[in-house]
């Protein structure tokens, strides 16, 4: 699949507005979601470009359909061949009131921006971008070396009547080992449904009578999971108290999704030996290895 743009993390597409272009362009909001009830025929927003410097620029807009690219978060634009257009597609339900404007230096404009609710557009998710390409008074495109200046705006687009909602653990992983608990856990969640949804979720370390020592927050800065995708994220666990004694330790994994109030858990264990069983191990050793010294003296 033809990537027209290869990788933007959604941070990443956040920030841009505020750095680069911002010299010139800013474009708010950078990200639009919007929940169509299914007898609704259309949704309407707007875009407000703002020209901050002291002379004239055009822009550009054109819209595009997105995806989740890798399981980190990234979101990948698409092109328009047909063998491209997904389940999720947006980019053909969207309306735009200009297709490009001039603006005066120090001034702005807004861009009326339509989701247009067809019987073609299927309950459930779909995602796709307004690109505000930055042009010059005489609409040309700007150009850095060899890379067009563009701002993109992302639409999520929810329709009512027929979503389905389906977050799966998927597996984990983390950095402990016998002489010492994990730090961090990175824990693989699935996205088996038909629009994005936002995970939540606790993962704890307890010690064999239950108490608990260690504990990390699953995405913490309120990721998004979209559809038929997997996602990993990575979880510090932060220290309740501090462990002496080696046995075996509980991982407990809870999570959930936005809009759903009861946790799945996941149990697994941590084998931990520590200082002090490192100890008891080292002086076993030597009790044998004198026993068998004087056995055989």
């Amino acid at each position: 699949m033809k990537k027209i743009i290869l990788f933007f993390i959604c941070g990443f597409v956040l920030i841009l507005p505020k750095r680069g272009l911002a010299a010139e362009m800013t474009v708010v909001p950078t990200f639009q979601e919007i929940n169509l009830e299914k007898n609704q025929s259309e949704s309407e927003f707007e875009i407000l470009i703002k020209n901050a410097s002291e002379s004239p620029i055009g822009v550009k807009f054109s819209v595009r359909d997105f995806g989740s690219m890798n399981e980190s978060g990234g979101v990948a634009f698409l092109g328009e061949s047909k063998d491209e257009i997904q389940n999720y597609s947006l980019a053909s339900w969207l309306s735009l009131s200009n297709g490009s404007m001039i603006i005066d230096a120090k001034d702005q404009q807004k861009i009326k921006v339509k989701v247009l609710n067809k019987e073609s557009l299927s309950p459930g998710g779909h995602y796709g971008a307004i690109l505000c390409h930055l042009t010059n008074a005489d609409g040309e495109l700007k150009k850095g070396v060899n890379l067009e200046e563009v701002i993109a705006v992302l639409v999520y687009v929810n329709k009512k009547g027929g979503e389905i909602y389906k977050l799966k653990w998927s597996g984990e992983e983390n950095d402990g080992n016998w002489w010492k608990l994990p730090t961090y856990v990175r824990v693989r969640l699935e996205n088996s449904g038909n629009t994005h949804v936002i995970p939540r979720g606790l993962v704890l370390i307890k010690d064999s009578f239950g108490n608990e020592v260690k504990r990390g927050a699953i995405n913490a800065d309120s990721g998004l999971i979209m559809p038929e995708t997997f996602r990993v994220f990575r979880v510090p666990l932060l220290a309740g108290k501090r462990v002496f004694w080696p046995g075996i330790y509980q991982l407990e994994t809870q999570f959930r999704f936005d809009g759903k109030d009861d946790f799945e858990k996941i149990n697994g264990r941590v084998f931990f030996v520590g200082s002090i069983g490192l100890f008891v191990i080292g002086l076993s050793l030597v009790s044998i290895i004198v026993m068998i010294w004087r056995k055989y003296r």
